[in-house]
């Protein structure tokens, strides 16, 4: 089995780091290596493989998706960044046995391009998501549904008895970005905080994945995103009551926040791609109330 890693997801450093909840990474990639190791305890020969391998110094081994010897492959699972825009990374022979896993929705003309090329199955993590596409009577066999998973050694139930905090504290798990709800977030918190003078805010992520690395001069998000809609959002709260930045987080050190919050927000994004992602399940597995859209 080839597990072809998306182009976009910043490379890891150490697989084991982040696996053990002790390195932080973006959920796409913590996803990918979840999945590998739960295949690879399942028996599976599982290949990663990477358009730039040189980048994933991982501890386990990395090749770039032009070495796949395809016709020993039983079947790649592929995220949809190697395939919208990129079809070239996929050889002909590789698409019957190729499922793109969708960890956010694609477009219906995408999805028609997939399997008019070829292409396998379609994976969501949601029966909603799937219904999208199943609506097309011809793929209803061609979508199937994988739920996101947690970590069962990390995302574990909190004690009873609450945190002891004495003013409500809610925190935002996500990338600080519009992709991921970030401007609805600042709406929805002007609201709260004007209602709950004393509630506090505070938001584990970073814009990085989302900017391509290049941070602006607060180091939160891409430079026009910081200027024209987080600089003057973080001005209209006085100084010692304004939302406070995490920064990217590690599983275990992000599991404490969890606990220790009143509620997790996720994904508050009005985009029709989102999903019911990664920390929306781990929120739920904490035992933390959990808003979303």
């Amino acid at each position: 089995m080839a597990i072809v890693l998306p182009t976009r997801a910043p490379a890891f450093t150490d697989e084991d780091g982040i696996l053990c909840g002790d390195i932080s990474a973006s959920g796409t990639t913590s996803n990918f290596l979840r999945l590998r190791k739960f295949l690879v305890n399942a028996g599976f020969d599982v290949l990663l493989a990477a358009q730039d391998p040189a980048a994933w110094r991982g501890t386990a081994s990395v090749v770039g998706t032009k070495e796949i010897a395809w016709s020993e492959i039983d079947c790649g699972i592929v995220h949809p960044w190697e395939w919208v825009p990129r079809r070239e990374s996929l050889p002909d022979e590789a698409l019957p046995k190729t499922a793109l896993w969708l960890q956010n929705l694609i477009s219906l003309g995408a999805a028609l391009d997939f399997f008019r090329a070829g292409g396998w199955r379609l994976v969501t993590p949601t029966s909603t998501a799937a219904n999208t596409y199943r609506a097309i009577p011809a793929w209803r066999r061609r979508v199937t549904v994988v739920p996101n998973w947690y970590d069962d050694e990390i995302f574990i139930p909190s004690s009873p008895g609450g945190t002891g905090a004495t003013s409500p504290v809610f925190l935002y798990v996500g990338a600080v970005g519009p992709a991921k709800g970030f401007v609805e977030l600042m709406e929805i918190w002007r609201d709260v905080a004007g209602d709950q003078p004393a509630a506090r805010l505070h938001i584990a992520g970073t814009g990085a994945l989302h900017s391509g690395g290049r941070l602006g001069s607060m180091g939160l998000a891409e430079e026009r995103f910081e200027r024209d809609f987080i600089a003057p959002w973080l001005r209209s709260f006085p100084a010692e009551a304004g939302p406070v930045f995490l920064g990217a987080m590690p599983a275990r050190a992000l599991r404490a926040e969890i606990v220790a919050a009143t509620a997790v927000i996720v994904n508050p994004s009005r985009a029709p791609s989102e999903t019911f992602c990664v920390a929306a399940v781990e929120a739920l597995f904490a035992d933390t109330p959990l808003g979303m859209r």
